[in-house]
């Protein structure tokens, strides 16, 4: 790839995305792929040599994400760093974070660690000015703060963040792992506290041995007692192996949140709940992997007990900080 193909790729995109989501607000975040060389985000440090900047990304990405709310201003934040907040209605802030700056294979993160980019200062300043206005938050980004992909000491910084703010951030979307997941963020005061949830919906890409699939969440909407919390969520997907067996590419319900893994609400706590179930529960934490793996060809080689140990210890203990849940 090069600026040229990447540029190109994005523009075309983008132009889908209109054409396609015309009165659509949309909001964007920026993933590990978009940058050239891949992964690579240049971190704020004034002896590294400028040739090596992003800026003629978050130049490209700003004014893509401006098209798409014509009526909202984003902040000036986006073409410093890739993050930006937008007030989308009136008590209601979405945050875009570029969280490559958490990636263990972003090498210019190991240059300074340090909150690189300085983007948890900017962030705990929007959290402030939102709580200090009242307004409930949703946080979007590519990379989950609680991944394997991010740094330790970068998701637990995040996770103290999350335990400050838990009554303003109502919501927290993520994609990256190409799967279905859901992590839990713990109260780093209180560690058998469950405080976020952090989802990471499924990509439409197949990557490798998956299939196509998109999630689709439903969130208190504008109303003057809104909580602007998730409410349930229905996630689809394409089987692959029969579209090309049959060339016909139609898309099913895989599962719906609440119906299918029995949670009385999508918050924190229910979460946990199920969590503990899956614990105790073998053909629970079974069925959480098909979902989780999108009814993949995959699945022939079952989910064996260290799979399942796997799959139950990555949602309650992502923040390594902590203490652990999953001694046992």
């Amino acid at each position: 790839m090069s600026r040229e193909k990447n540029t190109k790729v994005i523009n075309r995109i983008g132009a889908l995305l209109k054409e396609y989501f015309p009165d659509t607000p949309i909001i964007g975040a920026l993933g590990n792929h978009e940058s050239f060389p891949r992964d690579r985000y240049l971190i704020k440090d004034a002896s590294i040599n400028r040739k090596f900047s992003n800026l003629w990304l978050y130049n490209l990405m700003t004014d893509q994400w401006q098209s798409f709310l014509p009526n909202v201003n984003i902040s000036t934040e986006a073409r410093i760093s890739g993050s930006y907040s937008v007030l989308i209605q009136p008590g209601f802030r979405i945050i875009s974070l570029n969280t490559n700056f958490c990636y263990k294979f972003n090498w210019w993160v190991m240059y300074k660690s340090n909150d690189p980019g300085n983007e948890l200062r900017w962030l705990v300043r929007e959290l402030l000015k939102a709580e200090d206005k009242r307004e409930y938050v949703h946080i979007v980004a590519h990379i989950a703060p609680l991944y394997a992909d991010c740094y330790e000491q970068w998701r637990h910084q995040f996770s103290r963040i999350v335990s400050r703010f838990s009554g303003t951030i109502r919501g927290q979307f993520y994609g990256h792992s190409h799967m279905t997941e859901v992590l839990l963020n713990y109260d780093v005061n209180d560690p058998k506290r469950p405080v976020g949830v952090q989802y990471l919906t499924p990509s439409n890409t197949p990557y490798h041995r998956l299939n196509p699939s998109y999630t689709l969440f439903y969130v208190d909407g504008n109303h003057p007692d809104s909580t602007r919390a998730v409410l349930d969520s229905d996630t689809y997907f394409l089987n692959l192996t029969a579209a090309n067996a049959h060339d016909d590419v139609t898309w099913h319900l895989l599962y719906s949140a609440r119906r299918d893994l029995s949670l009385r609400t999508l918050e924190a706590p229910d979460w946990h709940d199920l969590v503990r179930r899956m614990n105790k529960d073998p053909e629970l934490t079974r069925k959480f992997h098909a979902y989780a793996v999108k009814m993949s060809d995959v699945l022939k080689d079952d989910c064996d007990r260290s799979c399942r140990r796997l799959l139950v210890c990555n949602m309650a203990e992502s923040d390594r900080f902590l203490p652990r849940k999953c001694k046992n």
